[in-house]
């Protein structure tokens, strides 16, 4: 796919019929390099997205599609007592500034605050987003196994 400005980002709820495309974004090395996350086998990933994802009410998902083409998902949920936001977007949809207006639509959506992210060390271009979006950098955090940025929204 070109890289060329995408002309309408919307967001959905996320469907079960979403989920090939989303279970094929989450495969791509680069994407899994850079989030410092595995993919999930398909059997793992399904059960994941239908059990603790689509099957929890305390979990807000909306589908991102750019020009009706399902370009990945923004999610929201509780962990540690914290509200936590994340993303993916699939290779093809990358720099063209769809993350940052995904995220933003989706904000105006989920209005729990304080409202965390994070993203390992080495993803400039996640932290960026995140930035653009009015997350300021809280802490990094060293596991001795990974370094990640922790952020909040307030």
């Amino acid at each position: 796919m070109e890289r060329t400005p995408a002309a309408t980002v919307t967001l959905r709820p996320a469907r079960l019929e979403d989920l090939g495309v989303l279970f094929e974004q989450q495969r791509e090395p680069e994407a899994n390099r850079r989030a410092n996350f595995p993919a999930r086998g398909r059997e793992a990933f399904f059960t994941h997205w239908t059990e603790r994802i689509l099957g929890d009410d305390t979990v807000r998902v909306r589908t991102i599609a750019v020009d009706g083409f399902i370009s990945g998902y923004v999610v929201a949920w509780w962990q540690d007592g914290r509200r936590t936001v994340g993303y993916w977007l699939g290779q093809d949809f990358w720099g063209r500034g769809i993350g940052t207006r995904a995220l933003r639509s989706f904000l105006d959506v989920e209005k729990t605050r304080p409202l965390y992210a994070d993203t390992d060390v080495g993803n400039v271009a996640s932290r960026r987003l995140l930035e653009r979006c009015g997350f300021e950098l809280v802490e990094t955090v060293d596991t001795g196994e990974v370094r990640y940025d922790l952020l909040i929204l307030r």
